[in-house]
């Protein structure tokens, strides 16, 4: 019995066959804290202001996969769909819309949103879509310096988040409408991610209230980040207790031991390590995983 059910789930699984597509998740600012009656209001007009932007921008809905969120939805876009067009004059088109509402509205009204944009492999299964690229973009629109930012720019109705691959591909080229300069990197450490995410918010130069700020319960995720992008000291610094003028450290005698001393140090001391072992040993990794948007 229990032979049958793994091969049924088996099976399952092959017709889960994963698509490429453009992934955009937006959430609304402070959703939760308002009443019933408003919120099914601004669930009209996130829709509403959305379809519109995109239409502006010259992308395509009709026919395009989506999935409601509550508090804001994700748009599952070909993958042929432009980024450039997606993160130059789409956000453009969306930020006009939002600040027309925000002129028009009162406070308890107010529609600002968190924007992310990521792009990967997909799946569709009997209850909905599954995929860790979604899962990443879910994470990204949750980010805590993504609400700072928002937090911080009261003239703005969007912040936007991409995520460090889409950095890499689009704007960190320049294309026209896509300002690289007004992009800032951030940590993205979430669940089971840890990677780099770049933040803009439109209007501004520079994303606000974000400054020396990183994830709550994330320093050493982002220090360890921090030091992997800053590469070699480019002073040619020494470690610790290492000779300063240049010359090679004592190998025998009391100066010898004061000095190993100060270098054996640090997470590995006493540790002795074969780098054949390091090169040839087993090498595997372990990841726990969760699905869609939660």
């Amino acid at each position: 019995m229990q032979l049958n059910l793994l091969e049924h789930t088996e099976e399952k699984l092959v017709g889960i066959s994963p698509s490429y597509y453009v992934i955009l998740v937006v959430d609304i600012e402070r959703f939760g804290e308002r009443l019933n009656p408003v919120e099914q209001w601004l669930r009209t007009r996130l829709y509403a202001i959305m379809e519109e932007a995109m239409a502006a921008a010259g992308i395509s809905v009709s026919g395009v996969p989506y999935s409601d969120r509550g508090d804001g939805a994700f748009w599952l876009l070909p993958g042929s769909t432009s980024k450039v067009d997606l993160t130059g004059r789409f956000i453009r088109e969306l930020q006009d819309r939002l600040r027309e509402h925000g002129r028009l509205s009162s406070t308890e009204a107010a529609l600002r949103l968190r924007v992310a944009l990521h792009a990967g492999e997909i799946g569709k299964d009997d209850r909905g879509w599954v995929g860790q690229d979604l899962n990443t973009a879910c994470r990204l629109v949750d980010l805590q310096l993504l609400r700072d930012a928002l937090a911080a720019a009261p003239d703005a109705g969007l912040v936007l988040a991409v995520t460090n691959d889409w950095y890499s591909s689009v704007v960190r080229h320049g294309y026209p409408g896509v300002a690289a300069a007004e992009f800032a990197d951030v940590p993205f450490i979430a669940k089971e991610v840890e990677q780099r995410a770049w933040i803009s918010v439109p209007g501004y130069s520079r994303p606000p209230g974000i400054e020396g700020k990183q994830d709550p319960g994330s320093s050493r995720a982002a220090d360890d980040l921090a030091r992997d992008s800053a590469g070699p000291d480019p002073g040619g610094a020494s470690p610790a207790g290492a000779p300063s003028d240049g010359s090679v450290a004592p190998t025998s005698g009391p100066a010898a031991a004061s000095t190993a001393q100060t270098w054996n140090s640090g997470p590995f001391a006493g540790a002795n390590v074969h780098a054949q072992q390091v090169y040839a040993g087993d090498h595997y990794e372990t990841n726990t995983r969760g699905t869609g948007c939660d």
